[in-house]
């Protein structure tokens, strides 16, 4: 007997799963629009550095591991528990070690940070709840049920509003802020958590060292991936600190909080075809994968483009008339946005690549795309400041993008 759920219910879960994530977007963009309003670039640019700096081990802390584990749970629902359990030591156990190593980077490390070495340790909190959250987020995607989640990132974004309006009304030192990144992740481990308990799965299955073992080094070239990334992105900000100070930090910062709406909303998408994709692939539905996605590409951008290319262009008159001090941001701000439309592109094949097992393809191309952002970081950055930073993006972003597609044509080809 098939087992396998019906396309109308991958298409189902596929909307709920954009519709959270999409929730998940918005509610960030507001809280970052909320710290913007409460504090000073200065502090913005302290809070915007501190979370720069431990991006990378944030990825690193996930390993790739969700990807594999929704891959396998889809394509074998009946050990979807086995792998969700497994799943969260794995990702509890990276979660702990790396807090624990920006703990100890923090405070013996002769380098110094804009918000001084708690400023890290507040920044890193968000490892430990994190892995719980998507750890178990995994098991109802696998399972096709994310509609029981879909107010979850609502209910998690009012939290981290309500916690930043508190600490704005007592007047709380900027190192609160910091630390006050994880509510959001903190709220979703525990809804989901509950959510677990309602529901007929099984938290805990025990833990497969044979099947966690096949799933790291699986995982492994995913992982590279992902670290490579997320070091391209935030070098620009690391080359905006060193030549341009803690201030034009907070710029770029708030050009790439601000930028967040479309960039969210668009890689919402790409999210929600994780479980669809690796559904369609495991049965060699080629022809329909790629179809699927062309289609729901081209329906996004035909609403993202318009929408993205007004916003740019009347960034910096608005800005110029009601927040002079972040004109740098503006300018910054019309380069990301714009980046976030090949950003889309470029999440949503990549969902697709992972799903049809070609994650080794994608450890050479983001090697190459680091390559090319510290070429162009090193070039315009000391340049333009953040909208050096933010040129730089924009062209990589379109080059990888580019190269991503032609892959994915290349490998959902009929035999």
């Amino acid at each position: 007997m098939d087992e396998r759920p019906s396309r109308k219910t991958l298409l189902s879960n596929t909307l709920y799963v954009f519709g959270g994530s999409a929730g998940t977007a918005i509610s960030q963009a507001l809280a970052g629009i909320l710290l913007l309003a409460f504090l000073s670039k200065y502090h913005y640019g302290v809070l915007t550095s501190a979370v720069a700096w431990i991006d990378p081990l944030r990825r690193l802390a996930v390993f790739g591991l969700d990807v594999v584990g929704l891959r396998r749970a889809s394509a074998e629902p009946e050990r979807a528990d086995e792998v969700v359990s497994t799943l969260l030591v794995l990702r509890t156990v990276l979660g702990a070690a790396c807090f624990v190593g920006v703990a100890l980077f923090a405070h013996l490390s002769p380098f110094e940070t804009a918000g001084g070495p708690w400023a890290l340790v507040a920044a890193a909190v968000v490892l430990l709840p994190t892995a719980v959250s998507t750890s178990l987020q995994v098991g109802f995607q696998a399972r096709h049920q994310n509609r029981r989640l879909v107010l979850v990132p609502l209910a998690s974004g009012l939290a981290q509003m309500g916690v930043l309006g508190v600490l704005y009304a007592v007047d709380a030192h900027v190192l609160w802020y910091v630390a006050a990144i994880s509510t959001t992740e903190l709220v979703n481990a525990a809804l989901i958590a509950l959510a677990t308990k309602r529901s007929s799965a099984r938290v805990w299955r025990g833990f497969d060292p044979a099947l966690a073992r096949s799933m790291l080094r699986e995982a492994s070239p995913i992982a590279y991936s992902y670290l490579v990334v997320m070091l391209y992105k935030r070098l620009g900000f690391y080359g905006v600190e060193a030549t341009h100070g803690v201030e034009a930090v907070g710029a770029l910062g708030a050009a790439v909080q601000l930028s967040a709406p479309a960039v969210g909303l668009g890689g919402a998408l790409s999210v929600s075809m994780g479980a669809y994709a690796a559904s369609l692939a495991s049965r060699r539905d080629f022809a329909e994968l790629r179809s699927a996605a062309v289609r729901t590409v081209g329906k996004v951008l035909s609403v993202l483009v318009p929408l993205t290319l007004l916003v740019a262009l009347a960034a910096s008159p608005i800005v110029a008339r009601w927040a002079p001090e972040y004109v740098d941001a503006a300018r910054a701000f019309a380069w990301m946005s714009t980046a976030g439309i090949w950003m889309f592109v470029a999440r949503t094949t990549t969902s697709l690549l992972v799903a049809l097992g070609r994650a080794r393809v994608m450890s050479f191309l983001v090697t190459f795309d680091l390559l090319l952002f510290a070429a162009l970081a090193w070039w315009w950055t000391p340049l333009y400041g953040a909208e050096g930073a933010a040129m730089a993006t924009f062209a990589m972003e379109l080059v990888n993008a580019s190269i991503q597609c032609v892959l994915v044509w290349r490998f959902t080809r009929e035999p």
